[in-house]
Formats: structure tokens, C-alpha cells, sequence
């Protein structure tokens, strides 16, 4: 009878231990998608700061133009 309990615990404890690493693959999963997002809105961030950039450098030069024409 001993070893029937034995068996059981070492069972349960397998088992824990089973879903224990899968919530921490999940967890790392999650973390680095949260990484991985918050990477993708800094980059369009910076994109959308070099877009406004460039069209207000634009905006000046053809105003430059027009007051030489002028």
C-alpha cells in the first residue's frame, strides 16, 4: 500500500510540474509579445516623427519657391 501513495504523489507532482512549465512558456510567450508590441509602436512612432519631418521640410522649400518667384 506503501508504494500505491508513493506512486500517486510522484503522479500528482509529475503532473504540476507539467503544468507548471507551460504557464511559464505562456508567460514568456506573452512577455515577449508585449516586447515585441510595444517595439512595433515605438518604430511607428519614429516613423510617423520622420514623416511629419519631412513634409514639413517640403512645405518649406515649396514656400522658399514660391516666394523667389514672387
Amino acid at each position: 500500500m506503501k508504494n500505491k501513495s508513493k506512486n500517486k504523489n510522484n503522479n500528482k507532482d509529475r503532473i504540476r510540474r507539467k503544468v507548471r512549465g507551460a504557464d511559464k512558456k505562456e508567460e514568456r510567450r506573452t512577455r515577449l509579445q508585449r516586447r515585441g508590441d510595444e517595439i512595433s509602436e515605438s518604430r511607428e512612432k519614429k516613423s510617423v516623427g520622420r514623416k511629419k519631418k519631412e513634409e514639413e521640410e517640403e512645405e518649406e522649400e515649396e514656400e522658399e519657391e514660391e516666394e523667389r518667384e514672387e
